[in-house]
Parts: C-alpha cells; sequence; structure tokens
C-alpha cells in the first residue's frame, strides 16, 4: 500500500444506529530515510493515510486519525474533527 507504514490489520466497524461505518486501521511505520527529517516525514505519512482513508467515502462521511505509541501507551494524538 505504501512505503511509509505496513498494514498490519484493518477491522471495520458497523454503527446501525447512525446508518455508518468505521474502518481501524493499525500499521507499523517505517523508518524516515536519512534524507529526511522526523516532522516532515510524519507529515508525508499522514497525507497518504488520508488518501487511503478517502478513497471509497462518501460524501456525508467523516475521517479522524487517532495515533498511539505502542511503547507510551499514555499519550496519543488526534487528527481530525
Amino acid at each position: 500500500m505504501s512505503s511509509y507504514f505496513i498494514l498490519q490489520n484493518e477491522i471495520t466497524h458497523h454503527y446501525r444506529l447512525f446508518k455508518a461505518e468505521g474502518r481501524e486501521l493499525i500499521l507499523r511505520l517505517t523508518a524516515p530515510p536519512p534524507s529526511n527529517t522526523a516532522a516532515r516525514y510524519f507529515a508525508e505519512i499522514v497525507d497518504t493515510l488520508f488518501e487511503y482513508t478517502l478513497s471509497d467515502l462518501q460524501p456525508s462521511d467523516m475521517v479522524g486519525i487517532s495515533v498511539h505509541d505502542a511503547d507510551n501507551q499514555h499519550d496519543s494524538m488526534h487528527i481530525g474533527p
């Protein structure tokens, strides 16, 4: 799918109350190349994730991304609504 990450699992959730479907992607980030800064590389990863998640949505659907570090379970970052 991407050179930025390896998709380890994709889980689909159905929400009958909202007549909606949600996807949870579990992935592992690849190491940035030496010529790239960590911040720029992360921005490129987020861009790629949004491209993937937006590829088959309806116009009324919403997208959000939560980032969790497997080694640091106490902090998280949310991108989206």
